[in-house]
């Protein structure tokens, strides 16, 4: 469904979505809800030199019902003081009604801000995004710019997927009972010699902190489905220490590797973006069962109907036999899925 074919209406209290306002830093609400949920949607960077403008997006998104913070961050290079470049950047967020929610940014020099809108829903229904950058110069001329919309999908958390649903149980310490059958489980990397294009396109964007760093094993990641690109995460080491990661995306039909973001906060990267470690992942498949035997642990994307989407972990044991272990953080309970099918798209 695509809901921009229609005429947008205006705000008004009738919308399925409460927009918050933030005063002296504190979320004031009329429905007194706390936030449930931060999505990100993804990046938008300009070049004022290069007049240059992209939109990295994260897919199809799903949020749940309730208070959530949709961001995205924006960043601009290339612009000098006084040198008539400017930027500006809009994020749009539609609720399954039609009604619109807008922040947008307006810079004339280098630098980052993120825009952030909290929302409340009520209704679960399909609606859509917006993700919207220009770069111009002198007497607001546009130079270049790029828009992106998708779709955006509010879900009622409550009416839970069951599908191929093996296990579920809270994620709690990891603790062994003395001579329990563990499973060995590995993580699949791949060396940077393989990908000499995305160590290339990484290495282009180092900042001058990263001039001596050498590339590492990278995690790929791999989308399941067409929703969400393919990406390297490229660790960085600095006198045998990790420095930074970085996410590149994999070339695809016509594209090169483009380079997305610098991680200098996250010594695990693929445990942030599936909410679990590899320890932990571990540690779920013996829980579960599935003792013993040697299995390769890979980081996967899906827009699924499992509620553990987007990224969660794929392990395959030596007989090519699949199941899918994720963070259901709407639950804060662990799920494991012999298999993982995609949703169906509105419209």
């Amino acid at each position: 469904m695509n809901i921009l074919k229609g005429a947008m209406k205006p705000y008004d209290v009738r919308a399925d979505i409460i927009a918050f306002v933030v005063i002296a830093g504190v979320l004031v609400s009329s429905a007194g809800a706390l936030p449930c949920a931060t999505i990100n949607f993804g990046l938008m960077h300009t070049n004022g030199t290069a007049d240059t403008a992209e939109v990295i997006e994260n897919g199809p998104v799903t949020a749940p019902l309730g208070t959530n913070t949709f961001t995205v961050l924006c960043n601009n290079t290339g612009d000098q003081n006084l040198d008539g470049q400017w930027a500006r950047y809009e994020l749009t967020v539609w609720d399954t009604k039609g009604y619109s929610h807008t922040d947008a940014w307006k810079t004339d020099r280098a630098g980052s801000h993120t825009l952030e809108l909290r929302l409340h829903s009520y209704n679960a229904g399909d609606a859509q995004y917006c993700l919207s950058c220009q770069t111009g110069t002198w007497f607001d001329a546009i130079q270049n710019e790029r828009t992106i919309i998708n779709d955006l999908i509010y879900e009622d958390t409550e009416k839970e997927f069951q599908g191929s649903l093996a296990s579920i149980f809270p994620l709690a310490p990891m603790t062994w009972t003395p001579g329990e059958e563990v499973p060995e489980v590995s993580l699949e990397t791949v060396p940077p010699e393989e990908i000499p294009a995305p160590v290339a396109e990484a290495e282009r964007h180092a900042p001058s902190t990263l001039a001596n760093a050498v590339a590492g094993d990278a995690v790929q990641v791999t989308a399941l489905d067409n929703t969400l690109r393919d990406f390297c995460l490229i660790p960085f080491y600095l006198d045998g220490e990790l420095a930074a990661v970085a996410e590149v995306s994999l070339a695809g039909a016509g594209t090169s590797p483009h380079f997305k973001e610098w991680k200098f906060s996250h010594p695990d990267p693929a445990a942030a973006l599936t909410r679990l470690s590899l320890g932990e992942t571990n540690w779920a498949l013996g829980k579960a069962g599935y003792t013993g035997g040697n299995w390769t642990a890979r980081v996967v994307s899906m827009n699924c109907d499992a509620p553990i989407r987007p990224y969660f972990w794929e392990c395959e044991d030596g007989g090519g036999e699949k199941v899918y272990v994720g963070y259901d953080r709407y639950d804060d309970v662990v799920r494991i899925y012999t298999s993982v099918t995609p949703r169906a798209r509105a419209g």
